[in-house]
């Protein structure tokens, strides 16, 4: 009967030309492998906590921000699906190779058997890496269900499809300024050509978006002389007030070209009574 061989134990025999002092290192990794194993449990995830709420979520509005929580809560989801599929899969056919190498063993020369086993081996070293990955992704996912969570406590209330609608107008308005701004700040206090496109496909004049951002910048200015730090809080608050004016001005420019910005019978759940403001 056979041995099965472990993976340093594997190394060491297909790679013979290796030296005493490589095969103790490999020893040396052997034994150090539960301890970096426990460490790295922690990192097998895409992004931490903190990433994907501060710079992977970068919308402005609360609908905005679940709708994007919700398509990343629906990959995450699928992702796991998926794997876990592939990995049954795999799990069967490494059963019916080991029930296959038994019966068969003594039929069987040294280097057969050893193909046949080492096909096994990589199959369980892919299989306990995907584990890994899945138990990151679950843990992932068991976060943006807090974060689900969390954003309906605020908004209030379960959306509806008339929600998510009516606010795009103040994500675009937001985030159009927003970009504006960061961008007049590395081009001398002048909005960039592309944003400007922006303005203009959302109804707001080039001019007054440029005068908005002037305006911030120049409270920013007074104060700094004031000797005060300009916070981030006070450019959000902006970017509110800008939402606030020109939320509409999107919809009287779609409606300029015939065209209706929300059509009721066509959303998938509404809030029991139509808006006027739209």
């Amino acid at each position: 009967m056979k041995k099965e061989k472990n993976l340093i134990q594997t190394v060491k025999t297909n790679l013979p030309k290796l030296t005493k002092k490589y095969k103790g290192m490999l020893d040396h990794i052997n034994s150090n492998i539960p301890a970096m194993q426990k460490t790295s449990d922690i990192f097998y995830k895409t992004d931490s906590q903190y990433k994907m709420v501060t710079l992977n979520m970068q919308t402005l509005t609360p609908v905005r921000s679940l709708y994007h929580l919700l398509a990343e809560i629906e990959k995450t989801k699928s992702a796991i699906e998926q794997n876990v599929l592939t990995m049954k899969e795999n799990e069967v056919l490494i059963k019916k190779r080991k029930k296959d190498l038994t019966e068969n063993e003594d039929n069987l020369s040294n280097e057969e058997y050893e193909q046949k086993q080492l096909k096994i081996l990589k199959m369980e070293i892919a299989m306990k890496h995907a584990m890994n990955y899945m138990q990151g992704a679950i843990r992932k996912l068991s976060f943006l269900t807090t974060q689900h969570k969390l954003l309906l406590k605020k908004i209030g209330r379960e959306i509806t499809e008339e929600d998510y609608e009516l606010d795009e107008r103040r994500h675009h308005v937001m985030t159009a300024f927003k970009q504006g701004l960061i961008a007049a700040r590395s081009r001398g206090g002048v909005i960039d050509e592309g944003n400007m496109i922006y303005f203009f496909d959302l109804g707001i004049n080039g001019h007054t978006a440029q005068n908005e951002v002037n305006n911030i910048l120049n409270k920013e200015l007074e104060e700094i002389k004031k000797g005060k730090e300009p916070s981030h809080k006070m450019i959000v608050e902006w970017l509110e007030e800008c939402a606030n004016k020109y939320e509409k001005n999107a919809i009287e420019f779609a409606r300029q070209r015939g065209f209706d910005v929300l059509d009721f019978k066509s959303l998938h759940s509404k809030n029991g009574k139509k808006t006027n403001n739209i």
